[in-house]
């Protein structure tokens, strides 16, 4: 649990000249669930967008496994073993439940030849999605189509899920359904870094956060200590 997976130094970027992020320091280590929480606009997204190589970073460093990534495309970065689930889930709609994970599959060489192994723990994970497979993705509920996201991510076989926003626009029974899932996800060895709006759920969620504030983290700590952060109280719990 004490080895960093993720580790992020002096990093900063946004979207072409535009600056969003400063400076950001952060770790993830292997196993553990991190949560980065912060207002809208704060830069939660261009941060995630920025670790999986969709923006390039202005400066700082990215370092993945050991391995410094800054500079990677997000294909390589995926195969590596890090994977984004994006705010909006980005399924290929007129595609079919199972064509969707098998694109997720087809990532790597050895993701592809585990398909029908990851498939089935996917589908024992999110079991509509067994009712769904030969469903085209586009006709899915939004919980559904929440689920099979994730699920396409973990059929690279990943050793980082960066997933942003899971509960946005999810009816509350199938919020906690998605976390549940979350948390057998990070029980079978895959760390979790967590963007997402509902701060209180996030934090039960995880073992540590990260404030971050006009692009620059202004707070960190364990889950508790974050929840016991008066400014993170005032701004985000309604205390």
């Amino acid at each position: 649990m004490n080895t960093p997976i993720l580790e992020v130094n002096n990093l900063s970027g946004g979207y072409g000249a535009l600056q969003v992020i400063w400076n950001l320091n952060l770790t993830v280590r292997a196993g553990e669930i991190v949560c980065l929480i912060g207002a809208n606009g704060a830069g939660k997204t261009t941060t995630l967008r920025l670790l999986s190589g969709l923006e390039k970073p202005m400066k700082g460093e990215i370092k993945f496994q050991g391995v410094t990534i800054t500079s990677w495309l997000p294909a390589r970065i995926a195969r590596f073993g890090m994977t984004h689930v994006p705010e909006g889930r980005n399924l290929f709609g007129l595609m079919t439940v199972r064509e969707n994970l098998e694109v997720g599959a087809n990532c790597s060489p050895e993701a592809w030849q585990k398909k029908e192994e990851t498939m089935d723990y996917v589908y024992n994970l999110f079991p509509i999605l067994t009712e769904r497979a030969n469903q085209l993705a586009g006709t899915l509920s939004g919980g559904e189509q929440q689920m099979l996201a994730i699920a396409r991510a973990l059929m690279t076989r990943p050793s980082l899920l960066l997933v942003d926003e899971p509960s946005m626009g999810l009816a509350p029974a199938v919020v906690d359904n998605v976390f549940k899932a979350l948390r057998e996800v990070r029980e079978n060895g895959v760390a979790i870094f967590l963007v997402e709006q509902d701060v209180r759920r996030s934090l039960k969620l995880a073992e540590r956060g990260y404030v971050i504030e006009n692009g620059h983290i202004v707070a960190q700590g364990t889950s508790a200590e974050l929840m016991e952060n008066e400014e993170v109280k005032r701004a985000y719990l309604a205390v």
